[in-house]
């Protein structure tokens, strides 16, 4: 398990958030 992955995929999930939230 690298922390790195974990800290990008969770990034894109807040991105992803942002997005559909439509702000």
């Amino acid at each position: 398990m690298n922390h790195s992955f974990v800290s990008d995929y969770f990034a894109l999930g807040v991105i992803a958030y942002e997005l559909m939230t439509g702000r």
